[in-house]
């Protein structure tokens, strides 16, 4: 998966840029109460159709008592980017309506702010410099997302845990109406669930176990504000920002939890607002008749996979004829291989390292072409109806970060 390539001097500009429309916007919003326990951001462009059932889906969010949960403990902020409608007229209408909601509404129109990053960005300093406490958590969604009833409540869990980001599952709301979309799409779910149990089968992570999911996405991930300052924040990519973001919390030694609990629905509108993602992907599987969709099967998933194992037991008892075996296996380079275990703080962030080298290795990616993703799902399936799922409690393979 490649990121958007920026020059270092470009990217610094651009960030000292949107830091300072963050600083402006921070010092107009009244106070925040010392009782907020997070604070939910919300880019919104053009978003006028769904922004209000997104709002109300927060303002109803409930604990497991089936009560409201009370305005003073969070925050939503608003961030009406570039719109061309009425989002920001809904908005604030919406805030008249419910007076008592704590909902901060932000609008800017700028052609140097005109991604989903920038914004998220923009957002996600504003609420770590308002949050009271570093244990508090920064909470993204999208304004076509309606969080679950117990969405806020799941979150909030972790605040006093040992847990630095959570990602939360992401459905989407509507199937496609095209046949191949809506193939591929459950397809691709299905793929993401197959292979993350693998995974956990070969690399157990005592904090983030099987069941799980495998999404790391803007639409619901919270990060607690100390972390999100220590890595810098979220950079203003054009597209896979929350990718990279989730990437860096890893490689900076810090725990990620993917919780099954904490649910949005997501649309799958074709027409979206970035050129790249899941949108884009969407597009070409409804309007392309016959277009091929090919992830890695099970031979290449195992021997990724077995690598992982590697890593997280080389991490634990350093040996270089394991260092020297991993360079067989994958062709990455040796010092390559050794500067992911020096420059990682667990065997996590190795991996993560490792990862990047690995996708682009023309060897490894030849030796284990890829494959249709339906003949991906039925091996897949095959292979746990003959090899029962291993836990990490059960595992000869314990690791832990």
């Amino acid at each position: 998966m490649s990121f958007p390539v920026i020059s270092e001097d470009k990217a610094a500009g651009e960030i000292a840029f949107l830091d300072t429309i963050s600083d402006q916007f921070s010092r107009k919003l009244p106070p925040v109460k010392n009782t907020v326990r997070a604070i939910i951001i919300i880019p919104a462009k053009d978003e006028e159709d769904g922004i209000e059932f997104t709002l109300k889906a927060i303002q109803s969010q409930k604990d497991f008592p089936d009560q409201i949960i009370p305005f003073e403990f969070y925050e939503v902020l608003v961030m009406c980017h570039n719109c061309s409608d009425r989002t920001f007229e809904k908005c604030r209408k919406f805030r008249l309506d419910h007076p008592g909601f704590p909902l901060q509404i932000l609008e800017l129109n700028s052609i140097e702010a005109n991604t989903v990053g920038a914004a998220r960005r923009i957002l996600m300093n504003i609420a770590a410099e308002r949050l009271p406490e570093n244990s508090g958590l920064i909470i993204s969604t999208d304004a076509d997302t309606i969080p679950d009833s117990l969405w806020l409540n799941h979150l909030f869990e972790y605040i006093n845990k040992d847990i630095d980001m959570i990602c939360g599952l992401i459905n989407p709301t509507v199937s496609p109406e095209n046949h191949q979309a809506d193939t591929y799409l459950k397809a691709k779910d299905a793929y993401m669930t197959l292979r993350t149990k693998l995974e956990c089968q070969f690399v157990p992570i005592s904090y983030d176990s099987w069941p799980r999911h495998s999404y790391h996405w803007g639409p619901n991930l919270a990060v607690k504000k100390e972390v999100y300052q220590k890595i810098g924040g979220m950079k203003p990519l054009h597209f896979l920002g929350d990718v990279d973001f989730y990437k860096r919390v890893i490689l900076a030694g810090y725990k990620v939890r993917h919780s099954l609990k904490a649910i949005v629905n997501t649309s799958t509108r074709i027409n979206s607002r970035c050129t790249e993602g899941f949108g884009a992907e969407l597009k070409v599987w409804t309007e392309w008749q016959g277009v091929g969709y090919e992830v890695e099967g099970l031979e290449k998933l195992i021997s990724r996979f077995e690598m992982y194992q590697k890593i997280a037991q080389n991490f634990h008892s350093p040996s270089f004829e394991t260092v020297k075996e991993l360079m067989e296996l994958s062709g990455v380079e040796l010092k390559s291989i050794e500067g992911c275990f020096k420059e990682s703080p667990n065997f996590r962030a190795a991996i993560i390292s490792f990862e990047d080298h690995l996708d682009r290795n023309l060897f490894w990616n030849e030796k284990f072409p890829n494959t249709g993703v339906l003949k991906a799902c039925q091996d897949l399936e095959e292979y746990f109806s003959v090899s029962p799922f291993i836990s990490a409690k059960d595992s000869e393979c314990k690791t832990d970060a």
